[in-house]
């Protein structure tokens, strides 16, 4: 997808002791499995503050130096799962929420469908800001979610929201940092966006409602490339059909209005004509 864009794409493991080359447009790190090194995050620090563009798809995982890194930017991530009863589509279980997407962003300014994060942690933006930095939520889950420490009762559905000991909804799961330049500094902006999930961008989800367009417009903003930080564009002479989609408990109140209200109200009337 990102060389249907003009990326060139290069994966390869990086340790930290070549650094990072200034010509490099994007560092993405996707679903990180182990922790990183020293010298691997201050190369990424040397990166971003030199105006550098990083992407972060972090997953419920233990990376405690990680962590540390990015709370010397004000991001805190979780070692948690959100979870979520409600704001969920019919067919997915409740590890995989619709997420809220800040639309006020250029990133998803123009999405015209939901995104879903399978199997997410929490990333916030923290209580300790720093001088020369700026912060923005790019996406949350809903109100009635919450992020799980007990990953055994959320796995077996029988997790329960417990007050003082997880995190209540709206739970962020999607934050952006910018480095603002100094005044004698020629180079650019640094940015770095920090996302809870990096399983919503893999084969199985991201052809799904806004997945793709999502992922994809993160790395055009990330690479100023402003021609195309929208949704994917539509074929001449083609109708593009509106997306809708219900979540659990919208799909419940329309399955109580119509298959049950509905009837029962016209059956009753009809009962009162007959009687009276």
């Amino acid at each position: 997808a990102l060389q249907s864009d003009n990326f060139t794409v290069t994966q390869g493991v990086f340790d930290g002791t070549q650094g990072i080359s200034a010509s490099t447009r994007i560092i993405i790190i996707a679903g990180p499995e182990h922790d990183f090194s020293a010298a691997a995050l201050a190369a990424i620090a040397n990166y971003f503050e030199q105006g550098g563009r990083v992407l972060l798809l972090i997953d419920p995982v233990p990376l405690p130096h990680l962590k540390a890194f990015l709370e010397r930017y004000n991001v805190e991530i979780g070692y948690d799962i959100v979870v979520d009863t409600d704001n969920r589509l019919p067919d997915m279980d409740e590890l995989t929420p619709i997420i809220h997407i800040n639309r006020e962003h250029p990133i998803s300014s123009d999405l015209r469908a939901a995104v879903l994060f399978p199997h997410a942690c929490s990333v916030q933006v923290g209580t300790h800001p720093a001088a020369g930095f700026s912060w923005e939520i790019l996406g949350q889950s809903g109100r009635s979610s919450w992020a799980e420490r007990d990953f055994a009762s959320a796995y077996n559905k029988t997790a329960q929201y417990q007050d003082g000991i997880d995190l209540r909804g709206p739970v962020q799961v999607g934050v952006m940092v910018k480095k603002v330049p100094d005044k004698k500094n020629t180079t650019q902006e640094g940015r770095m966006v920090v996302l809870g999930n990096s399983r919503f961008a893999v084969n199985e989800y991201v052809n799904i409602l806004g997945n793709k367009d999502f992922i994809l417009s993160i790395t055009n903003w990330l690479a100023e490339e402003k021609a195309v930080i929208s949704a994917r564009p539509v074929p001449q002479g083609y109708q593009r059909a509106p997306l809708h989609s219900l979540t659990e408990a919208e799909g419940r109140r329309v399955f109580w209005s119509c298959v049950v209200v509905s009837p029962l109200l016209i059956m009753s009337i009809g009962l009162f004509v007959i009687l009276w």
